[in-house]
């Protein structure tokens, strides 16, 4: 009967808790071209790449995983950019790399987690 409780618990807390996590992911559909003999080709654009379906890349600047099939191409945020993030109140949040850093807003004193 306890571990019933707990699980359930447990159950409930998970279910809140991913309601405060919001993905950060984007879609757009995948492009074609005809080769000059007829050949349908399928691709993904990404800032002037040209990506086959299959490909996928780490977008270090924007912190941005993005991969490629036949339907488009999925672009999805990492670390800093993974999710909505609240910031403890004075505090902001940088990125340092791609890792989230909280810092004291301008003019405050308050100490932030590091």
């Amino acid at each position: 009967m306890y571990a019933t409780k707990a699980l359930l618990c447990l159950t409930i807390l998970l279910v809140h808790l991913s309601a405060l996590t919001q993905a950060s992911c984007g879609f757009a559909e995948a492009r074609f071209e005809r080769t000059r003999f007829g050949t349908e080709v399928r691709y993904c654009e990404y800032k002037g790449l040209n990506l086959l379906p299959g490909s996928w890349l780490i977008d270090k600047d924007d912190c941005m995983a993005i991969t490629c099939n036949a339907h488009g191409m999925s672009m999805c945020g990492y670390d800093v950019n993974a999710g909505v993030r609240m910031p403890p109140p004075g505090c902001r949040i940088v990125s340092d790399g791609c890792e989230p850093r909280y810092i004291p807003m301008p003019g405050s004193r308050t100490r932030c987690p590091t």
